[in-house]
């Protein structure tokens, strides 16, 4: 994502917490280093819960980067719907040290 030659990866996965929403997810970014992957970030809040899609059910659509540019996408709301909300996230590396 920020073309520094590494292998990186992003990684989605629900956690075994519960909020009054629903399922944690956690948001990870990887970087190859040495053959060992590292965990550059990370984060509880970027990924809605299993439950705040309102009325849609499940909110999380997927991820996909563009450009070098980290995109999540939700979808939810109401008895119409709000659509898809792009949240972009213009990711940059710094080192967790």
């Amino acid at each position: 994502m920020n073309n520094d030659g590494l292998e990186e990866k992003v990684v989605v996965f629900n956690t075994s917490d519960t909020a009054e929403f629903g399922i944690v997810r956690e948001i990870q970014i990887l970087r190859k280093e040495n053959k060992k992957w590292k965990e550059v970030c990370k984060s509880e809040n970027a990924i809605l819960k299993s439950n705040e899609g309102g009325r849609l059910g499940e909110p999380f659509v997927g991820i996909k980067i563009k450009n070098g540019i980290l995109i999540v996408e939700h979808y939810g709301g109401g008895g119409t719907g709000y659509g898809i909300q792009l949240i972009n996230i213009d990711f940059k590396i710094r080192s967790l040290n």
